[in-house]
């Protein structure tokens, strides 16, 4: 019997969104400053963005 689990929908309009002059980030979930309590990780998937950087910006990821 395959066991069926309850889903989530994160809508795209519904997302923190972060500005600086070398990036531009739409966070599904809370991170830095946007906190919305519907918006918890979900188990080991804590950060879910959508970043867009300057010419020549670069990030660096880090993990827990």
């Amino acid at each position: 019997m395959n066991i069926i689990s309850q889903g989530k929908i994160f809508l795209s309009d519904q997302r923190g969104i972060i500005e600086s002059e070398r990036i531009k980030r739409y966070s599904t979930f809370n991170f830095e400053s946007f906190n919305n309590p519907a918006k918890e990780p979900v188990g080991n998937l804590y950060a879910l963005h959508d970043d867009m950087l300057a010419p020549a910006a670069s990030i660096n990821f880090y993990t827990r």
